[in-house]
């Protein structure tokens, strides 16, 4: 004897309105992942640029993760020899560099090395992708 069994799947604006959502929401829980990420690997001798990490869309499918510190690109890739340009760090304009050092007095240099790197936005960023799948599943829950 042959049964035949069959479901039957009412379909409604809900699911609809559901399904044409996803992409935007992924998009969306993956920026403020990839910000959290961001916020806890950023340097934190302030503390201002771990304030300032933010994300926005600036067009269509696009989510843009940034800062506002104005310097959270120079922790990110590094600066003098150990950033992009790879050289040390002299003054324009002046005979020296000068800025209030550590114990309170002001210092003096010709020149200095720069800064390495501190990344914190890309490492972020490639731990989300990795966990994509994951944060994917979540969503259609």
């Amino acid at each position: 004897m042959v049964r035949e069994l069959v479901f039957e799947v009412k379909w409604n604006e809900a699911i609809d309105r559901a399904i044409k959502r996803a992409p935007t929401e992924a998009l969306n829980r993956m920026a403020e992942h990839t910000v959290a990420g961001a916020k806890r690997r950023s340097p934190w001798k302030t503390g201002n640029n771990r304030k300032q990490i933010w994300w926005d869309t600036p067009r269509g499918g696009v989510r843009r993760i940034f800062t506002t510190s104005g310097y959270g690109g120079l922790l990110e890739t590094g600066t003098g020899i150990f950033g992009p340009l790879k050289k040390r760090i002299v003054p324009k304009t002046a005979k020296a560099l000068s800025w209030i050092g550590a114990g309170g007095k002001r210092v003096f240099f010709k020149s200095v090395k720069g800064r390495p790197a501190t990344p914190y936005i890309r490492p972020a960023l490639q731990d989300v992708i990795g966990r994509a799948r994951s944060i994917l599943k979540d969503l259609v829950k």
